[in-house]
């Protein structure tokens, strides 16, 4: 069976390295008719905070000073690659005075709706590895504002801090940095 590009017709001349072959029609006749076509991902881009989204927010399930087995939830705007944050780690920084368990099961977190690959925890530091893209998933280059949401289900075992007050903390992915307050009553 013949890989890559045909040597003539209606691709010819294309960039296959690109999403441009896509949306060509006869790309589409192509993998209708079950034409093997080598089509190579595009290199993938840095997340990026969207316009008016550099900021970070935060969703406690008890914003009561001292409560234990707390859900977080953190919700940021950037670009995203077909729905999905284009980092390979995430790291979120919690206030110091916030109690961070010094391990956290990747089960009792989701990055936008999905469990991660990996979760680590160094001081108040979590260093999340976000689920890589399903198998069989196609390939996929649509660049685009979203909203990404990392979830710490009360299982994970944060603490919120001791005394009322507003607490700062941040995300960072692919060299951008997200930050926001939570408070505490």
């Amino acid at each position: 069976m013949r890989r890559g590009p045909p040597s003539g017709g209606p691709l010819r001349g294309l960039n296959y390295d690109s999403a441009e072959v896509l949306a060509k029609p006869a790309f589409l006749v192509a993998v209708a008719a079950g034409i093997a076509l080598s089509v190579a991902a595009a290199a993938p881009r840095a997340a990026v905070p969207v316009p008016g989204g550099a900021a970070a927010t935060a969703t406690l399930s008890s914003s009561s000073a001292g409560a234990q087995r707390v859900a977080l939830t953190i919700r940021f705007r950037a670009e995203l690659q077909c729905g999905r944050l284009n980092a390979p780690v995430v790291a979120v920084r919690l206030p110091d005075a916030m109690h961070v368990p010094s391990t956290i099961a990747r089960a009792r977190m989701l990055v936008s709706g999905r469990e991660p690959s990996s979760v680590t925890v160094s001081g108040h530091t979590v260093a999340i590895r976000p689920a890589p893209p399903k198998p069989g998933t196609a390939i996929c280059d649509v660049i685009g504002p979203g909203t990404v949401s990392i979830a710490f289900a009360a299982g994970a075992g944060l603490g919120n801090p001791a005394a009322a007050g507003s607490y700062a903390f941040s995300v960072s992915a692919a060299r951008q940095t997200w930050r926001g307050t939570m408070t505490i009553r």
